[in-house]
This record gives structure tokens, C-alpha cells and sequence, in this order.
């Protein structure tokens, strides 16, 4: 039975692709009208050229990231540096910021008009693409660095401390000891940086950097739905070469040595002075660009509005919007996990592999490019029921709710997974089974043995799961019009783009403050990742 509803769970979150694949089989017959053939819909959205533009930026950023954070890890993990530990904590804080929020207040902060850009004489606008890179890399690297950490962190220091008593440099044991450890970590982190640099929609809309995601959000917004398939298909051609490597890496990951329950503690080791000023420069550069100039630039935007009484738009419908979907999102996200979680760890081992791949590919494909397939769905169905017009069904509240919701679950599947299934493979069967022998009903055991085990992994997998939702943007931008929903993720966006900064800047702020917290409150859980 419950492998039953794993499969439903999964089926449903496939339905994006479903609905690409009906686009792509009628591009000629394009729902609003627009006729666009296979040949004319690549030659005029230049394909080619963005997909290698997109390609370049995907190896920019990781290449930068990987320097970056895991640097940073192992300096955190190996080095002896005062401050270490509080600067890595504050240099992951850009995490909390949606790319998007960081790409807008970095483009007027660093522009010729900008505090920090004037006072340096920038003479250009900071945008296009290597703008986009300089932003990606700033929220990208802390996965790095979350990553190469909990790798240092568990590998054993006995073969580094053997290696330097029979006589190895500093250099040889890193690259001879250390480093084959750190690969798969380093490797998996910098493909799972590509996959989210491929996947991203508001650092490079906001910058104009013309790439995949935004030419096909531009597409759609226009009704060119033949061009938009043109664009989805290489968007969707570029992410599943990088999630069968990051599954393949993955898989091969083991650990080095079976015997070492709790490894002991490194030693710490004192690094030169040109590490250390390399170290700090980092540091600068990351918690200066990625946590204090996008606050004093929100600050200094909402300061502006009031000082030139700027019409400031009621903020608590677009708070309540948004802790109204990342609830609903949330809840529907871990209900829809809950069955594959607790098959990949309680069922067969051939079966929870074939599950466990199925969720992270939903997952892995781009928000932008799930909400349109979603889009296409339903643009399908109501050809299908001979709708008259082909914006009917998509128009209706219910059904944009239930696509929205649908968006959410395929997008954040994954992360509710992997925190179910960790919570489930550490309960306690024999527990049940005792519950079972002295009497206890099916729900009963529920109730007071498993669930209450399991109970702060699904908690963390509904957190996190609402901390993406309230960040997210592509998805919650094309489905939530027809809901009337302007949530402050969607509200930042329209009025950085119509110039109300001082708006956006106050939704920027409580955007902020909400998934700060969260992060802040879940700080903890990484030592144990």
C-alpha cells in the first residue's frame, strides 16, 4: 500500500513533464494564437547562443564557488584562525537572501550611482554576465562550504597525523590524504551549484543577463508559447546530464574507514600569513556583498521612500500571502513525501534506490520550467474538454491553486525527502514491535511510539520546505495571478522592476527578517549534517 502512494506521490510531481511533452508534440497550434514552427521558433530565440551562455555561467559560478567555499571549510575544519568559526557562520548568512533580493540590491549598490560604486568610480552598471556570476557565486558558495565542512568534519585524522609523522609536507598530505576524501563532496557540491545556476530565474532577469530561464520567462509572458518549448527543451536537455552525474556521484560515495564510529577531532594547524589575508579578503568580500551591503541598501531604500513620502503598499496582505502559501506548500510538500520517504527506507533495497532516484529528478529540473510545463497542462486538458477559451481552466481559482501547490511539491520534493527519510531510517522498530505485542492498535503505536520519534525530522523537513517556498519566484510569479495572490517574493520583483524601491525594499527587509530567522534557527543542525 504505501508503495502504492509513493508512486502516486511521484506520478504527480512528473506531471510538469507530461505537460512539456504535450506542448512540444502541438507547438504548431499554440493555445493564444500565435503560430510558431519547430525551425522559426529556434532561429528567432537563438538557441544556440543561450544555451552556451547559460553552459559558461553553470561553470563560472561553480568553478568559483567550490574556490571559495570549500577554502572556507578548510579553514573552518583544519586551519587555526581566530574568528574562524563566527566569520563562517556569518559568510553562510547569504544563504537566507533569495538571488534576486542580493542581484537588485548589489545593482544599485555597486552601479556609478551607487554608495559603494561612486565612491570607488565605477563608471559602468553592474549588470550582465559576469555580474550574474559575481551574484551566483555569492549565494551559491555556502552549499560549498556546508558540503566540504561536514566531509572534513567526518573524516578521520589519523591517516593526516601518520602522514605527517613519517615525514610529508603540509601540500603532499592534503593532495595525497585529504583530497581523495574531499572529491566526491567538491564534485557533488559544484554539480549540484550548476544545476542551481541553470535553474535560476531572478539573479539573471534582474540583471539582464540573457540565458535560458529568462528568455523563457519572457516567452511566456508574451503568450509565444512555441518559442518558450523551444527554450524549455534545451533548459531541460542542460539539467539532466548534471543530475545523472550528481546522482552517480552520489552513489559511489562511501566512506573511507568502517571502523571509525567517532573519528577523532583534527588537529588544528596554524596557516601562513598570506592564507590568513587571503582568508579575511574572503570573508570581506563575501559577508561585505552578501549580508551587509543588501541590508543597508533595503535600509537606505525604505529611508529614501519615507524621506520623499513615497506611497508605502499595505504590507500585511503580501505577509499573510506568503505565510499562507509556504503553509499550504509546506503541508502539501510533506504529505506528498511522506510515503516515498518511508518506502526508500523501510522497503527493499532495489526498490528504494528506483524511488529515491525518481524524487530528486522531479526536483532537479528548473522552477521556471516546471511552472510551465505546468501551465501547458492545463492548457491541454482544456483542449482536451473542449473548452472554449484556452485560459479558462487556468484562470479558475481552484485550478491555479491546484497548480500552484503542484509546482511547490515537484520543486521542493526533494528536501522533504531527504529529511523524512533520514528521520525514518533512524526509528526504532523494535519499539513498535513491543507496542504490537503488549496490544496496541495500529493507530495507537502511531501515535505514541513512531510519530513522536520521527516528529523533529518531519518539523525540519516542513521548515525548510516553507523557507523555500517563501523565496521562490518563478513558480509562484506565473501561477499565483489568476489566485490573486501577491506574496513578497512576487512583490519585490514587480516593483524593483517598475523602480518603487522604496517598496521593495520594505518587502525586501520582512522577507529578509522572515528567512533569517529560520535560518538562524536552524543554524544547529548543520554540525550534524
Amino acid at each position: 500500500m504505501t508503495a502504492v502512494a509513493a508512486s502516486i506521490a511521484i506520478g504527480l510531481t512528473l506531471l510538469p513533464l507530461f505537460g512539456l511533452i504535450a506542448g512540444a508534440l502541438e507547438v504548431d497550434q499554440d493555445p493564444f494564437g500565435v503560430t510558431t514552427g519547430w525551425v522559426e521558433a529556434i532561429a528567432q530565440t537563438s538557441v544556440p547562443q543561450l544555451f552556451g551562455r547559460t553552459m559558461a555561467l553553470a561553470l563560472v559560478v561553480s568553478t568559483g564557488s567550490i574556490l571559495i567555499g570549500g577554502w572556507l571549510a578548510w579553514v573552518e575544519q583544519r586551519g587555526r584562525l581566530t574568528g574562524a568559526r563566527w566569520f563562517g557562520t556569518l559568510s553562510l548568512l547569504p544563504l537566507a537572501l533569495p538571488s534576486y533580493l542580493l542581484a537588485a540590491t548589489l545593482q544599485t549598490t555597486l552601479g556609478p550611482a551607487g554608495w559603494i560604486g561612486r565612491s570607488i568610480g565605477v563608471q559602468q552598471p553592474f549588470d550582465g554576465f559576469w555580474a550574474a556570476a559575481a551574484v551566483l557565486i555569492l549565494v551559491t558558495s555556502p552549499y560549498v562550504h556546508l558540503l566540504t565542512g561536514a566531509s572534513l568534519a567526518r573524516a578521520p585524522a589519523e591517516e593526516e597525523d601518520a602522514a605527517r609523522i613519517l615525514g610529508a609536507s603540509g601540500f603532499r598530505v592534503f593532495r595525497r590524504v585529504t583530497l581523495p576524501r574531499l572529491r566526491p563532496a567538491l564534485a557533488f557540491s559544484g554539480l549540484l551549484t550548476a544545476l542551481y545556476v541553470i535553474s535560476d530565474f531572478g539573479a539573471v532577469a534582474t540583471l539582464r543577463c540573457p540565458v535560458l530561464t529568462w528568455r523563457l520567462y519572457q516567452a511566456v509572458d508574451l503568450k509565444r508559447f512555441g518559442d518558450a518549448i523551444a527554450l524549455g527543451l534545451p533548459l531541460l536537455a542542460a539539467t539532466v546530464p548534471l543530475l545523472l552525474a550528481t546522482r552517480a556521484i552520489h552513489g559511489r560515495a562511501r566512506p573511507g574507514r568502517i571502523g571509525v564510529a567517532n573519528p577523532r577531532p583534527p588537529t588544528l594547524r596554524p596557516i601562513s600569513t598570506t592564507s590568513k589575508v587571503a582568508t579575511f579578503t574572503i570573508y570581506f568580500v563575501v559577508i561585505g556583498l552578501g549580508v551587509v551591503a543588501p541590508v543597508v541598501s533595503l535600509v537606505g531604500w525604505i529611508i529614501g521612500g519615507v524621506g520623499g513620502a513615497a506611497s508605502f503598499v499595505d504590507t500585511l496582505l503580501p505577509i499573510w500571502d506568503t505565510l499562507r502559501l509556504a503553509f499550504l506548500g509546506g503541508t502539501v510538500t510533506l504529505i506528498l513525501a511522506g510515503a516515498p520517504a518511508w518506502v526508500a527506507a523501510r522497503g527493499g533495497t532495489k526498490r528504494a534506490f528506483w524511488v529515491e532516484q525518481a524524487v530528486y529528478a522531479t526536483s532537479a529540473f528548473p522552477g521556471i520550467l516546471l511552472a510551465f510545463g505546468l501551465l501547458l497542462l492545463a492548457l491541454a486538458g482544456a483542449r482536451i474538454f473542449a473548452t472554449e477559451n484556452a485560459r479558462e481552466i487556468y484562470g479558475t481559482l481552484t485550478a491555479s491553486g491546484i497548480l500552484l501547490m503542484a509546482g511547490y511539491a515537484t520543486r521542493f520534493l526533494a528536501e522533504a525527502f531527504a529529511s523524512m527519510k533520514t528521520a525514518f531510517l533512524q526509528l526504532d522498530t523494535g519499539q513498535s514491535d513491543s507496542a504490537r505485542v503488549l496490544g496496541a492498535s495500529f493507530w495507537k503505536r502511531v501515535r505514541y511510539v513512531e510519530f513522536p520519534a520521527v516528529r523533529p525530522g518531519v518539523a525540519a523537513a516542513f521548515v525548510i520546505c516553507a523557507l523555500a517556498i517563501t523565496k521562490e519566484l518563478p513558480a509562484t510569479l506565473l501561477l499565483s495571478g489568476p489566485m490573486g495572490l501577491r506574496p513578497l517574493s512576487v512583490r519585490i520583483f514587480d516593483r524593483y522592476e517598475d523602480a518603487f524601491l522604496a517598496d521593495a525594499g520594505l518587502s525586501g527587509a520582512l522577507l529578509t527578517v522572515l528567512a533569517l530567522t529560520i535560518v538562524l534557527l536552524t543554524l544547529k543542525w548543520r554540525r550534524f549534517t
